[in-house]
């Protein structure tokens, strides 16, 4: 379905890899293809753990979101099934330099990773 969205869009090669893997898993359960192992492109990957992250961290209808570190440690436990565990190693250390201030990402919203949820406080 997706690459027939992005197809107009004449998208280099590994963004539509990107967008239409992102939901392929390392152990081949994941979708559309059930893809597995190299099968699974590093832009599927990369995609794979930012997805999964931003799910994470977001609060969703029903539950609130993750703290920073609580979600690095369940990306951390998806790996090697099914997530690249030295993608995700690599995507903790950059989160750890962010928050240091060693490079400039921009957290996601205004909150801090380490906050707890709005609403959260007793």
């Amino acid at each position: 379905m997706s690459e027939r969205i992005v197809a107009p869009l004449e998208l280099d090669d590994y963004i539509v890899q990107a967008i239409t893997q992102h939901h392929e898993r390392l152990d081949g359960s994941g979708y559309p293809r059930g893809l597995e192992g190299e099968g699974v492109t590093v832009w599927g990957r990369l995609m794979a753990i930012a997805d999964s992250y931003d799910a994470m961290i977001s609060d969703r209808i029903y539950r609130n979101r993750m703290l920073q570190a609580e979600a690095v440690t369940t990306l951390r436990r998806l790996a090697p099934a099914r997530l690249d565990p030295d993608l995700v190693e690599a995507f903790a250390r950059v989160l750890e330099k962010r928050d240091r201030g060693e490079v400039d990402i921009p957290a996601i919203d205004e909150t801090t990773p380490e906050t707890e949820p709005p609403g959260a406080e007793g």
